[in-house]
């Protein structure tokens, strides 16, 4: 091998060490800011959707305590509400059904069946 070969082969062996070298930086650099640029918009949308859902549930909340309220008002004024009578404040609050319990705990009247069908977890 002449000594011109030999320079080539040393000057074109470095030259490629560096260019592979930066090439795999690069890359590594790209992505690592790939991976944080994900992570960011990933944890901003899991933030706005954490917000949204805290959101709707306090907004139920509001919704379900207002219903029992008018329930409550109208059961304390009529004294005993009839089944109609509860499916028209369901609707006019709404809530999609109404289930009333007595003292003790035992469903006493509901706007979509039965109380006596229903499992009850107030009274065991």
């Amino acid at each position: 091998m002449k000594f011109v070969h030999k320079i080539f082969a040393a000057v074109f062996l470095t030259s490629m060490s560096i260019v592979i070298i930066a090439a795999m930086s690069l890359s590594w650099v790209f992505e690592r800011e790939q991976l944080r640029s994900f992570t960011a918009r990933y944890e901003a949308l899991a933030e706005s959707l954490a917000h949204t859902l805290v959101q709707a549930e306090k907004n139920t909340d509001i919704l379900m305590k207002n219903a029992a309220l008018v329930v409550q008002a109208k059961e304390s004024q009529n004294r005993g509400l009839t089944t109609q009578e509860l499916k028209n404040l369901a609707n006019l609050t709404g809530v999609t059904h109404v289930f009333l319990i007595d003292a003790n705990g035992k469903f006493f009247r509901s706007t979509n069946e039965d109380p006596d069908l229903i499992p009850n977890l107030f009274f065991i």
